[in-house]
């Protein structure tokens, strides 16, 4: 269960703090997010997507003026997650690194790609299984689907996050027909496979953030953390 303490924005920072550490361990040299008590409690399911600036010639104060909300201006560069309710404070670094540098779609982020990155955490809850395929709302719900192809016996698994449909304007059946081609199946969706599909419906609480936003608090917080490092000398020498 998410609380509003388990923050999917907070989250954010600390996924990209993961991830500028690997790349840019000079520029990023502390860990100044930490997960919250409550968070080493907590088992949740997550996705963490990564987002690159579709225009790849801005300036650094031009990307720090892109609406991190509008889907257009980004695309995808990597996504991976786990419907397994685990520990957040363990898969939430985990998932940032194997988003980025392992989702087999991509070639691994690279430093030089850092600037142009948006991140986003979701986390997913209300799994129910649907009545028929076509039982879930788009732009609410994500759907998980399994399907078997009876010609091969091949099992085919995949999801799509609640906001896919709705940004690629697909229908229920599209949605499906996109689900099957991730997954490996290259037929269409028809609903001859009602019985040899189970469609489960989630949602999700997700917050994103752009580079800009991360470094800019990152260099805040460092900047306090050295201070306070350097009180108890400065006592010391008075």
């Amino acid at each position: 269960m998410t609380s509003p303490d388990q923050s999917p924005k907070r989250l954010c920072y600390v996924a990209f703090q993961t991830l500028a550490r690997r790349l840019r361990p000079k520029m990023f040299p502390e860990e100044v997010f930490q997960f919250e008590p409550q968070d080493l409690k907590t088992k949740v399911p997550l996705f963490v997507t990564w987002m690159k600036a579709a225009d790849d010639s801005l300036s650094e104060e031009e990307l720090a003026e892109l609406d991190p909300l509008d889907e257009s201006q980004w695309d995808l560069r990597g996504c991976i997650g786990t419907f397994a309710p685990e520990a957040l404070h363990t898969t939430l670094p985990t998932y940032a690194l194997t988003a980025a540098l392992k989702d087999t779609r991509f070639a691994p982020i690279s430093p030089s790609e850092l600037v142009y990155l948006r991140c986003s955490v979701s986390l997913l809850s209300e799994f129910e299984e649907t009545s028929h395929n076509f039982d879930w709302e788009v732009g609410k719900h994500g759907i998980y689907m399994i399907y078997q192809d009876p010609t091969t016996g091949k099992v085919c698994r995949g999801t799509f996050l609640p906001e896919v449909a709705k940004e690629q304007g697909w229908d229920h059946a599209q949605t499906l027909s996109a689900l099957l081609r991730k997954a490996g199946y290259r037929g269409l969706y028809s609903r001859t496979m009602e019985s040899r599909m189970t469609v489960l419906r989630y949602t999700s609480s997700k917050a994103h953030i752009t580079f800009h936003q991360f470094k800019t608090l990152y260099l805040k917080k460092l900047q306090e953390l050295k201070a306070s490092k350097g009180k108890p000398e400065e006592k010391a020498l008075g």
